[in-house]
């Protein structure tokens, strides 16, 4: 089985903003605004020139602000107000909603309806004190519930455009003294997205408000588990590593171009690729590497890795239990994890489920009958089938319970330690396409994450 390697030196290095001797790096805003860093007195002291530096020596203004307005400046909405003409659409509107859904008290506003010159927008007025409130959105038509307008904003609530995320970076958070958790008690247990429970001691941390994007920080190991969202049901639910590749139709494309083969006797079914991804298409390997190891490393990566990485194509079996896969762990050493990306759509049981003996068969995997039952379901997909496979498979499964099952979906990518009882839910009901990948460390791994857990 060919294989290629991926090394530390090929991952990006940690980059670091900080002050040092006084010095200040400062980013601007997406306001354009300037910061002026002067050296600070108190408000009844002098400052530079003779003038007071409003306590703190620091100020920041809008970089337009000593620029003269074009006349031509576009619609001013803070300088409106309604006359005779003016369109109102609400009146005594009492509540409106924030960013964030969270209802404001506004004493009494009156909603109008405002062209700019290209577009129709919405003012909510204070008509007793005669001042813009703020623009304002309907939230779906008819509704009579009104939200503060903000830039970028489409006007479709269900059909937000949805913002990159990188979510790589959140694993390197590390809570600083301002930082609170959003529980108030201990949090101790996930939940994976289609079953299984994880326990734990965990806190729960904001890391993006605009996004809402919280992460699970692991207090026993002292470091990011994994990305959560809150459930319905008030739990919190891992997050689970869905739009993979940017570009998942022509990576598709190409799973189905290349050739494929059986190799042998194997626990694993269908055929994989002739040749390795990092053959076929080194810059795909590389790509989907860097990004697996970056999932737990932003910066340095203290492990050399040799990785195999083949298309899987499976056709579906028409008999029930021979559509499932054959519950197994990867048998390589020095293998630290391995995973699956999922390429298509496929059925919803069409993907991966993890076990773990039952309490009366412990010691299963260190038997004879194991050992028997393994060998004839490497014949089996080899093409030799056995005459009582069926039983043998029933048998097989028996020993072990099911722990949690992660769905197909294109584009999702699985990883788990190499050590975990898995198998193929089913087949599916259509051709499987799948890139599979095993990796081994070069070294002894343990300073892997998911080794340590």
């Amino acid at each position: 089985m060919d294989n290629a390697s991926i090394a530390s030196s090929t991952l990006p290095s940690r980059r670091a903003i900080f002050a040092v001797n006084s010095s200040v790096n400062a980013r601007g805003t997406r306001f354009d605004d300037v910061i002026d860093l002067r050296a600070g007195r108190l408000s009844d002291q002098d400052g530079f020139g003779g003038f007071s530096d409003y306590n703190d020596g620091s100020d920041i203004w809008d970089g337009d602000f000593f620029e003269e307005p074009e006349d031509d400046s576009g619609f001013d909405i803070w300088s409106w107000g309604p006359d005779d003409d003016s369109t109102e659409v609400a009146e005594n509107i009492t509540t409106l909603l924030d960013f964030d859904g969270n209802a404001l008290e506004v004493g009494y506003l009156t909603i109008f309806e405002v062209s700019d010159g290209t577009n129709n927008r919405y003012i909510a007025y204070d008509l007793e004190n005669n001042f813009v409130f703020d623009e304002v959105k309907e939230t779906s038509a008819g509704s009579g519930d009104w939200q503060i307008e903000y830039s970028g904003f489409d006007g479709s609530f269900e059909d937000e455009p949805e913002q990159d995320i990188d979510a790589n970076k959140f694993f390197e958070f590390y809570p600083g003294d301002f930082d609170e958790p959003v529980n108030e008690e201990e949090v101790s247990e996930l939940y994976f997205p289609d079953g299984g429970i994880l326990s734990g001691d965990f806190d729960i941390y904001l890391v993006d408000a605009i996004n809402e994007v919280y992460v699970a920080f692991d207090n026993e190991w002292d470091e990011v588990f994994d990305l959560v969202e809150l459930g319905e049901d008030g739990s919190w639910d891992i997050v689970p590593l869905d739009d993979f590749y940017e570009n998942p139709d022509e990576i598709l494309k190409l799973a189905k171009e290349v050739d494929y083969q059986r190799e042998g006797e194997n626990t694993y079914p269908g055929c994989v690729s002739n040749l390795t991804v990092d053959k076929i298409n080194y810059d795909l390997f590389f790509y989907t590497m860097k990004k697996i190891i970056s999932i737990y490393w932003e910066g340095e990566c203290n492990e050399n890795f040799e990785v195999t990485m083949q298309f899987q194509k499976i056709e579906p079996h028409e008999d029930k239990l021979l559509n499932k896969g054959i519950i197994h762990h990867d048998f390589i050493e020095n293998e630290v994890f391995s995973g699956v990306i999922y390429l298509n759509d496929n059925s919803v049981d069409s993907g991966t489920s993890f076990y773990e003996l039952k309490d009366n068969h412990k010691n299963y995997n260190k038997t004879d009958e194991f050992h028997r039952h393994l060998q004839v379901t490497k014949q089996y997909h080899s093409g030799r089938v056995h005459h009582n496979l069926k039983s043998i498979l029933r048998k097989h499964r028996n020993k072990f319970q099911e722990l949690m099952k992660v769905q197909s979906k294109k584009n999702r990518m699985v990883l788990y330690s190499s050590g975990d009882w898995h198998s193929q839910t089913t087949y599916g009901q259509d051709t499987r396409y799948t890139i599979r990948y095993f990796c081994r460390s070069k070294s002894d791994g343990k300073s892997f994450p998911i080794c340590r857990v």
